[in-house]
């Protein structure tokens, strides 16, 4: 199952690249809100894949929607995370593919096509990036780059993160794309990455590439996340208790 997700996230990531700087139509689906070409062809490709290798598994896809099989196994799918940032030719965006049986996450590969990144999981097999062992980062709260999601949706909420969090932290970032910003909590690179207003084809599988890298993923009372959890906070574990204070009642 891995392998074929991993198949798909590069031949998408082509399609991406293919199209990052030439012209391609863009269609409003709603205020603020925007797909693209590259978002349909992208996922284009990856339906295709995933009903020719595994034809019984259900499908949650961002442009397409649901395709339910009656499976045990839900994929969970964004063919183009951060579209605003591709539109613009901002090199931050992503796909992200994650895997559930019974509602549990087990798999999530996120493609990060203009680094050229490849980040995989498996539930119990550790977390990779082009096929070498990542983990979280050691910094304490002083030290850390804490990301946090673009404020369109929760504009009061997310500002009064962002002022809080930027109390105790050495810098906040925003870069409105969930699979880059995740990727940057599993390798290292930064401490945090706080949510709010979450779906699950942004951020499903989250569970697996933080813990496989050793971090920890919670809702923002600190409880296990669940299909169901709207606010959450993934972490490289130092830091986490120490954010689910300042966030958990804003």
């Amino acid at each position: 199952m891995l392998n074929t997700a991993i198949k798909f996230s590069k031949t998408s990531s082509n399609i991406l690249l293919k199209y990052f700087w030439q012209k391609f139509w863009v269609e409003t689906k709603d205020f603020k809100d925007i797909v693209t070409q590259a978002d349909i062809e992208s996922e284009n490709n990856i339906l295709k894949v995933i009903k020719e290798s595994f034809p019984e598994h259900s499908i949650f896809s961002e442009e397409a929607g649901l395709e339910d099989q009656q499976s045990e196994y839900m994929r969970f799918i964004d063919p183009l995370d951060g579209t605003g940032n591709f539109e613009r030719t901002i090199p931050v965006y992503g796909i992200s593919a994650g895997l559930t049986d019974r509602n549990n996450p087990i798999l999530w590969v996120i493609s990060i096509p203009s680094l050229n990144n490849i980040f995989s999981a498996e539930q119990e097999k550790w977390a990779f990036k082009n096929e070498k062992k990542i983990t979280v980062s050691d910094r304490d709260i002083s030290k850390s780059f804490v990301y946090i999601q673009s404020p369109w949706k929760e504009k009061e909420r997310v500002l009064k993160i962002l002022d809080k969090v930027s109390e105790k932290v050495q810098m906040t970032r925003i870069f409105d794309a969930s699979a880059f910003s995740l990727s940057q909590v599993a390798d290292w690179s930064a401490e945090a990455y706080i949510h709010t207003n979450s779906v699950p084809h942004d951020v499903i599988a989250w569970v697996v590439l933080i813990r496989e890298a050793w971090g920890r993923v919670t809702d923002w009372n600190g409880k296990e996340r669940t299909l169901e959890s709207k606010n959450i906070l993934a972490s490289n574990w130092i830091i986490h208790n120490e954010l689910l204070e300042i966030i958990k009642n804003i």
